[in-house]
């Protein structure tokens, strides 16, 4: 009795087709996908394992129907019509989208401006043609904080994923691009006031101790000199 194959996920026979054709079934964002392979359960296989790792990987084209296929972005053609779009087509959809919901997107003036800034630079680009590299070397020749040039990032990041959402790219070269490192730390110095309000709560609390607490009162004379280190040393 010959044995029977390993099941794989996703890749199945209907007891009720008497060809008994192998089918492989996926679901793609909420979209339950099932297509026939006839006798070939290798290419059923080999649909829904590229599908998943295209899934994961994040690029590539997902299939949206049966009819499709499953196509790495090398695998892309390059005559079809993404590689005609241009950022400025981008750049459009996601601020379309964007204006179209305020009540999601609350911030209506800074995403905004950032894509024209970015539509400004880029649009006239095929948008497959940008690499990482451009993108780095753009944002380091902005004149801005970290922070900021972090922002532009995220919105070239996002114009793209949403580029990628509508079919019209299969890449998304600002993934690839580092952020800024971020200093957060606070250099503060006292003011004069502020030392003095400090140093009169500081002396009304030595001068509240009685007999009976000489060694708190030692303890907050002791704050006493710290500050007066302090403030000799900065």
């Amino acid at each position: 009795m010959p044995r029977r194959p390993a099941a794989v996920k996703g890749v199945f026979q209907r007891d009720d087709d008497p060809s008994r054709a192998w089918y492989a079934r996926i679901r793609i964002d909420g979209k339950l996908i099932k297509k026939s392979f006839g006798s070939d359960r290798a290419a059923a296989i080999n649909y829904v394992e590229k599908t998943k790792f295209l899934r994961r990987a994040g690029e590539g084209r997902l299939p949206r129907n049966a009819k499709d296929m499953p196509k790495t972005a090398r695998e892309v053609d390059t005559s079809s019509e993404t590689s005609h779009v241009l950022v400025s087509e981008l750049c459009d959809d996601l601020l379309s989208h964007i204006q179209s919901k305020p009540n999601v997107y609350k911030d209506q003036r800074n995403p905004p401006y950032r894509i024209g800034v970015i539509r400004k630079q880029f649009g006239e680009r095929i948008a497959d043609t940008i690499r990482p590299y451009e993108i780095s070397d753009w944002l380091d020749s902005l004149d801005k904080a970290p922070a900021t040039i972090n922002r532009y990032k995220v919105t070239f990041s996002s114009i793209y994923r949403y580029g990628k959402q509508r079919d019209k790219v299969t890449v998304n070269p600002a993934r690839e691009v580092s952020q800024q490192k971020l200093n957060n730390g606070v250099i503060r110095f006292l003011k004069p006031d502020e030392e003095r309000r400090l140093r009169a709560v500081l002396q009304k609390a030595v001068d509240e101790c009685g007999l009976q607490n000489q060694q708190r009162k030692k303890r907050l004379l002791h704050r006493i000199y710290e500050l007066d280190i302090a403030w000799v040393l900065a």
